[in-house]
């Protein structure tokens, strides 16, 4: 079958539709999305190791949002959680009553959309005795 060109803009004008309206973790973070929540993703994205803790993670900001401001009802969501309160209580704070802010499940589907961390550079060895002034170890021959 052929795709005239017509169709084809049509179809990819659908799917830029379809990809600007996902969450992505730029959106979350960037400088016009609120703290709470540009804070709470970059939480969320260094837990990305662990499933549990995302999840965890995940459920503690949707009850966050059933009551936003609430400070003593998310440290007892945190602990419950066995997660810090303290995560929970500078969150809670920063919530609006009446602003629209993503569920926990789109959270974590912008952060599992990043992938598993990149493990960090290996340290250069340095050889015995670390060299001098005048001959530094990675100068020295």
């Amino acid at each position: 079958m052929k795709i005239t060109k017509r169709q084809l803009r049509r179809i990819i004008k659908e799917e830029m539709s379809r990809l600007t309206e996902a969450i992505d973790f730029a959106s979350l973070t960037g400088p016009g999305s609120p703290l709470a929540v540009s804070s709470y993703v970059k939480n969320m994205s260094r837990a990305r190791r662990s499933p549990q803790t995302l999840s965890d993670m995940a459920e503690l900001w949707d009850a966050m949002l059933e009551a936003p401001g609430d400070v003593a009802n998310a440290r007892a969501a945190a602990d419950s959680l066995g997660l810090a309160p303290a995560l929970a209580s500078f969150h809670a704070r920063k919530l609006k009553e009446g602003e629209a802010y993503p569920t926990g499940n789109e959270l974590r589907a912008a952060i599992e959309a990043l992938g598993s961390p990149k493990p960090p550079p290996p340290r250069p060895r340095k050889p015995y005795g670390g060299g001098s002034r005048q001959r530094p170890w990675d100068q020295s021959t």
